[in-house]
């Protein structure tokens, strides 16, 4: 599996880019879910790195977020660095 330079894997890597965007626009996870159709439960398990987000579901709630939906992904240069490591 993937790791980003922080040690964290990609998953956790977007989960918790997904949770400090939703902070910084002072939505919760519940709004969030709501926001972009999605079961709360399921928004749950991706915003604990329980489950990957797919493509779609990045795009969709960067779109909500109002962020580009890179600053959710990590940037393949830390990949690199990790994989360097």
């Amino acid at each position: 599996m993937t790791t980003t330079h922080e040690g964290r894997t990609v998953r956790q890597e977007v989960a918790a880019r997904v949770r400090a965007q939703a902070a910084d626009s002072q939505i919760s996870v519940r709004a969030l879910a709501a926001k972009v159709g999605m079961d709360y439960s399921a928004m749950l398990r991706r915003t604990r790195a329980q489950v990957d987000f797919t493509a779609s579901e990045v795009v969709t709630v960067a779109d909500a977020l109002g962020v580009d939906a890179s600053a959710l992904m990590p940037s393949r240069r830390s990949q690199d660095k990790a994989v360097a490591s």
